[in-house]
């Protein structure tokens, strides 16, 4: 038997006398820890070397990891928060494993207790360098080419900035060598100068060095937040996987940017409804009379960005045997060079009525397979390139010219395609149109606003009997 002592406490203060003791027979508790008679539970007061503590009913003291099989426990310590694979998805057998681990960390320490029941933490891992990891995640992995690139840009810019290597100048130098060795300079940085710390040093600084205006500020903003979000998934927890339970490579623990987060670094991600800057309507009319005698490949790709939504590169890649002119309608697709953005970006895009014939005779004249005349299949990397970057300079440089001020002027013309849409069609026409995976996305940037809304006073101010009179610059009273 054993005796219990209930202390009563208020706030901060400790009442130290008993006030009641109670004699408990062990024969009242069951092995679970719970007590016979009035069915409360009484483990807290086993000890951590007790196998009952671990397996108590209703307590998650052994858990398994998503997606493993075995058991493992978590034991506070010496101010520190431990955690343990048990090796076994037998829960008796890894409470008894918990009650050795426990038991260990009271007899020699954490340090030891480590080395005993985590060898692999005392182990070096296999890769240490960033261009090791790139290796090992190009070599194991299957990520989509494009995506890769994305990823490995990402963190070697951040990595590069971080340990204040030579910067653009260097960096895009391709023709003297100078981006190879940027490259293999970023590639030597060891994994650990990426801990938040030194990220969200990079972030502060990225931002400092951009104008001070809201407008540059948010798009500064956002540029930090992809990179990191990007350099972030390289050393996502399903790439780990990958590396260390079928290449069985040894990794660094904690992961590379494990402790980064895009929320505490950057706070909740602003929306930005997009607002037109573009009178739709004179612009095709102006390309029309301008772009479709003298460049006509740069007037094909304003055609498909504004009157039918579609992306930079889904035009870059559109071939022929996609466009259904007796549907009337845009088929995007996978093909042998492109890949949908997501699932939900596939479908198929209604053309114009009155662009069919167009079309035909842009058809008529193809000398290839592609919709936009470009350079040839054998001479760019679909994946991570555009053929048709020349066209677009042209197409940039013409927009410009007309007032299209956007970061990306081809991008803006998705967008205003997706607004006209909007406001005659509504949000699902627009989110269709676009081929967003969620409407949330559409409804995030775009208003649905069919009508003009005012409040209707302005009418009165075209009353003469009920407009009052305003001020002039003399101070004399006149009744407009």
């Amino acid at each position: 038997m054993f005796i219990k002592a209930h202390r009563k406490s208020a706030g901060t203060k400790q009442y130290q006398g008993f006030h009641s003791l109670r004699v408990m027979n062990n024969d009242e508790q069951t092995e679970a820890g719970v007590h016979r008679k009035s069915g409360r539970k009484v483990a807290g007061q086993l000890s951590k070397s007790d196998v009952r503590y671990w397996t108590v009913a209703g307590q998650q003291r052994l858990f398994k990891e998503k997606r493993g099989q075995n058991y493992s426990c978590r034991i506070q310590f010496a101010g520190q928060r431990l955690r343990f694979n048990t090796g076994t998805s037998n829960k008796e057998r890894a409470a008894e494993k918990a009650v050795a681990i426990y038991n260990s960390l009271v007899a020699v320490g954490v340090e030891q207790t480590r080395e005993l029941f985590k060898p692999k933490m005392a182990e070096k891992s296999d890769v240490e360098r960033l261009g090791e990891w790139i290796a090992a995640v190009e070599k194991n992995c299957t990520l989509y080419p494009a995506t890769l690139q994305n990823y490995v840009s990402a963190v070697r810019k951040v990595a590069g900035d971080v340990a204040n290597l030579p910067k653009n100048r260097q960096r895009f130098s391709y023709r003297d060598g100078g981006t190879k060795e940027w490259r293999e300079a970023v590639d030597k940085l060891p994994l650990a100068l990426l801990s938040a710390a030194n990220v969200n040093a990079w972030q502060v600084a990225y931002r400092k060095e951009r104008e001070a205006n809201p407008e540059a500020q948010r798009r500064a903003l956002n540029s930090a937040r992809s990179m990191v979000r990007n350099a972030k998934a390289l050393f996502g927890e399903k790439i780990a996987r990958t590396l260390r339970d079928v290449a069985g490579l040894t990794l660094p623990e904690p992961l590379p940017m494990a402790d980064v987060s895009l929320t505490e670094l950057f706070g909740k991600k602003t929306k930005t409804r997009y607002q037109s800057r573009i009178d739709a309507g004179r612009l095709l009319e102006k390309a029309g009379e301008e772009l479709a005698g003298k460049e006509p490949e740069a007037f094909k790709v304003l055609v498909l960005a504004l009157c039918c939504g579609l992306r930079k590169r889904e035009i870059d890649c559109l071939l022929w045997r996609q466009v259904d002119l007796d549907a009337g309608v845009v088929r995007i697709e996978a093909t042998e060079h492109f890949r949908p953005k997501s699932e939900d970006s596939a479908g198929e895009v209604d053309l114009d009525p009155e662009l069919l014939p167009l079309m035909r005779g842009w058809k008529a004249r193809a000398t290839g397979e592609f919709v936009i005349e470009g350079r040839e299949v054998a001479t760019f990397k679909s994946r991570v390139s555009y053929r048709c970057e020349a066209i677009y300079a042209i197409l940039n440089a013409w927009l410009r010219s007309k007032g299209v001020k956007a970061q990306k002027p081809l991008h803006e013309l998705r967008k205003e395609a997706g607004a006209l849409v909007a406001k005659s069609a509504g949000i699902y026409a627009a989110s269709r149109l676009l081929r967003h995976s969620d409407i949330r996305v559409t409804a995030d940037f775009y208003a649905d606003k069919k009508e003009r809304i005012s409040t209707g006073l302005g009418a009165l101010l075209s009353a003469p009997d009920k407009v009052v009179a305003f001020p002039t610059q003399g101070g004399n009273s006149k009744t407009a």
